[in-house]
């Protein structure tokens, strides 16, 4: 913070990766509006979206975007961990809508074969209906012919030799 000298000897390494970040910098002018190890998903994470250029050899890729309190790191990995929750339950939850969105055509065409049955079942009862009915003339036929045999063959002429 606020160092006016910056001479730096060789390569070295100035931040410790996502979600850690590197150090904060007084003459950073970077900004905070997205998040993850590539600074490319939604919301700010406290880590700027731009490296900070030390000089040719050198890079703080995570610049924090405010000084680091003991409590800062605690706080962040409550943050990523809060996050990454988030961004759990956000999936499941697309997760859910995709498997109700395929229950609903499921349901759809089960019902479309319950109703297909349904007029199936209709058919048939009438087609053994108009049987049933048939079955019924054809019965009372046989029925008046089996009597009327009868009634000819006990009141048949008697014929005389």
């Amino acid at each position: 913070m606020n160092n006016t000298v910056r001479t730096y000897a060789s390569v070295n390494i100035w931040d410790n990766g996502y979600p850690s970040g590197g150090n904060y910098w007084t003459h950073y002018t970077g900004i905070d509006l997205s998040s993850g190890p590539y600074q490319n998903e939604t919301d700010g994470d406290g880590i700027g979206d731009t490296s900070y250029l030390i000089d040719d050899n050198n890079q703080d890729k995570y610049p924090l975007m405010t000084p680091i309190t003991p409590l800062y790191y605690e706080l962040l990995e409550k943050y990523n961990d809060l996050l990454a929750d988030y961004r759990n339950l956000n999936s499941t939850y697309h997760g859910l809508l995709d498997s109700y969105a395929k229950l609903l055509v499921d349901l759809e065409a089960l019902n479309a074969t319950y109703y297909n049955l349904l007029a199936d079942q209709e058919t048939l009862i009438n087609e053994l209906s108009t049987i049933r009915n048939l079955m019924y003339i054809f019965i009372g036929t046989t029925v008046v012919f089996i009597a009327t045999t009868v009634y000819l063959a006990i009141r048949k002429p008697k014929i005389t030799p």
